[in-house]
């Protein structure tokens, strides 16, 4: 888990998850959460856990970073293609989905 933290406080962490994969030699990363104080919000702490959570990816050899959003955050899934994320595959433009099974 990466932490943010502002004055000895607690303000945001990016939570994630690695795991092999059979597409290439490193691991798969998934950001499973990224959390911001919603009083800090819109002021780069969120970007700067995100860029600490692509240079860890980085620094594992990963394939990719995997992040999953609701279809109807636009402004979240506006954040993550600034990055350069994007729900279409890369090789076949197709569209990605994610399928969720409650047990």
């Amino acid at each position: 888990m990466l932490l943010a933290r502002e004055g000895g406080e607690d303000i945001g962490f990016a939570y994630l998850t690695y795991r092999p994969t059979p597409y290439g030699d490193g691991p798969l990363v998934q950001l499973e959460e990224l959390y911001v104080r919603p009083a800090l919000r819109d002021e780069g702490v969120g970007a700067a856990l995100l860029g600490r959570a692509l240079d860890d990816a980085v620094a594992v050899g990963a394939v990719e970073l995997d992040i999953n959003v609701d279809a109807v955050d636009i402004d979240t899934r506006r954040f993550y293609e600034r990055w350069g994320f994007s729900c279409v595959d890369p090789g076949t433009g197709d569209l990605m989905l994610c399928y969720i099974r409650e047990l």
